[in-house]
């Protein structure tokens, strides 16, 4: 799966706001597969899709500033099961996304953990792709 074309990035706009040169040169558009989220409330809402910089702006975070504004995602639903015995998930579920190339784009920044960061499109809804998932 290739990068983004820059001029492809820049033609975007995104669902927060972003800092230069991000999204990464080689994040790339999603083409369906699925990914997870650990959300709070479900149905989900609005405020189950936005970045830690969004929920936290002050705080400072070990990651850069592009990857603080994604949306986390997982490759596996078994790592937000694990998030969902944090006392911050306290009653959440854990959601499938199937995310389709007009969602923005994504780019796994932990690979050892499964991370994927997604940076979304301005306009996009992911709240009527989110099926919750059963722990298995």
């Amino acid at each position: 799966m290739d990068a983004q074309e820059p001029s492809v990035r820049r033609e975007h706009s995104w669902h927060e706001d972003l800092p230069e040169d991000c999204p990464p040169a080689d994040a790339r558009l999603p083409e369906g597969e699925a990914y997870y989220r650990a959300v709070r409330t479900y149905p989900p809402h609005e405020g189950d899709f936005v970045s830690q910089r969004a929920l936290q702006p002050t705080r400072q975070f070990q990651v850069s500033e592009c990857t603080a504004r994604a949306v986390s995602l997982f490759l596996e639903a078994a790592i937000c099961f694990t998030l969902l015995k944090l006392p911050l998930y306290t009653g959440g579920r854990v959601v499938r996304l199937e995310l389709p190339k007009d969602a923005g784009v994504v780019k796994v920044t932990r690979p050892t953990k499964g991370h994927v960061s997604w940076w979304r499109r301005a306009g996009f809804d992911p709240i009527p792709l989110a099926t919750g998932v059963e722990e298995n």
